[in-house]
C-alpha cells in the first residue's frame, strides 16, 4: 500500500473519526439527558427501586448491575479519549504527507509547474464531477486545491507552465476554482447547479482531457 495522504485520511482517520462517533454514541446509550427514560442509567435508576423493594437481596443486585454499569461506561470514556488521541494524530499525518506530497521535499520548497499539475489533476476530475464519486473524495480534494491556493503565489498557478502542464481545459476550471475561492472562501463548486451540472471546461471536453 501506498502512504499518500488520500490513503491516509481513508484507511485511518476517517475510520478513527468514525469510530469516535460510535463512542459518542455508546456514551448516550449509558445516559441520555431527555425528558424520556432512554439510556441505560435511567433505566437502572427505575429498576433499582423495584430491587430494593424486593429486600436484601434484590439490593445487593442492584448494587452489582451498578457497578458493572458504571466500569462499562468509564472503560468507553477511556476508550473515546484514546480515539481523540489518534483521531489527531492521523489528521496530522495526512496534513503533513500532503505537504510532502505537494512539495516534493518536506514542505519547505516552492512548487514546480509539473508539482502543480500533479497535484491539481486528481482533485480537479473530483470536482468536476461530484456526482460520480465518493462525496468525501470531493471534500478531500476541494481541501487539496485550497491547500496548494494558500501555498502558491497566483502568477505561479496560472503560468503558461502550469496551464501547458494541466491542459486548457483543467486550467480553466481552476481559474473558475480561484475566482469562486476569492468571491466566497471555498475552493469547491458551489453547491446547485455548479455542483451537479460542471461546466463543459471542468469535463476536459475541449482538450480531449
Amino acid at each position: 500500500m501506498t502512504l499518500t495522504a488520500a490513503t491516509l485520511r481513508r484507511e485511518i482517520l476517517e475510520p478513527s473519526l468514525e469510530a469516535r462517533a460510535l463512542n459518542l454514541g455508546e456514551e448516550r446509550v449509558f445516559y441520555n439527558p431527555s425528558p424520556e427514560p432512554d439510556s441505560l442509567i435511567e433505566v437502572l435508576a427505575a429498576a433499582t427501586r423495584t430491587l430494593a423493594a424486593a429486600g436484601a437481596h434484590g439490593k445487593r443486585q442492584a448494587v452489582y448491575l451498578w457497578d458493572y454499569t458504571l466500569e462499562a461506561r468509564d472503560h468507553n470514556r477511556r476508550e473515546g479519549d484514546k480515539e481523540l488521541v489518534v483521531c489527531g494524530a492521523a489528521d496530522g499525518m495526512v496534513s503533513h504527507t500532503r505537504s510532502l506530497e505537494l512539495s516534493g521535499s518536506g514542505g519547505a520548497s516552492p512548487l514546480t509547474a509539473k508539482a502543480i499539475a500533479r497535484a491539481l489533476r486528481e482533485p480537479l476530475r473530483v470536482i468536476a464531477e461530484p456526482s460520480l464519486g465518493d462525496p468525501r473524495a470531493w471534500v478531500d480534494a476541494g481541501r487539496t486545491v485550497g491547500e496548494i491556493f494558500a501555498r502558491t503565489p497566483s502568477g505561479q498557478l496560472f503560468s503558461p507552465a502550469v496551464t501547458r502542464e494541466l491542459g486548457k481545459a483543467k486550467a480553466a476550471a481552476l481559474r473558475d476554482l480561484y475566482d469562486r475561492r476569492e468571491t466566497n472562501g471555498a475552493a469547491t463548486p458551489a453547491k446547485g447547479r455548479g455542483a451537479t451540472e460542471p461546466r463543459g471546461e471542468a469535463h476536459g471536453r475541449s482538450d480531449g482531457e
